[in-house]
């Protein structure tokens, strides 16, 4: 499951572009998961699913970098 509760500091040097709503994220990992993951043909399954790994890893260490900074 996704950290919802992700914490972004100015020193962690991300441009501002690429941080997104976290509940909006999560929503649409929901969505595929439970609902159109079926519809679409085999291989966009394959890297969908892989695509969502990857982004609950990122949440993954996001969250560990926060336990470090005392966050």
């Amino acid at each position: 499951m996704l950290n919802l509760n992700t914490k972004i500091m100015m020193k962690d040097k991300l441009d501002k572009a690429i941080i997104v709503n976290s509940i909006e994220t999560f929503n649409a990992i929901e969505y595929f998961e439970n609902f159109r993951m079926e519809e679409l043909k085999q291989d966009d399954q394959f890297y969908i699913k892989h695509m969502i790994k990857y982004i609950k890893y990122l949440e993954f260490k996001i969250s560990i970098k926060n336990k470090a900074l005392g966050l």
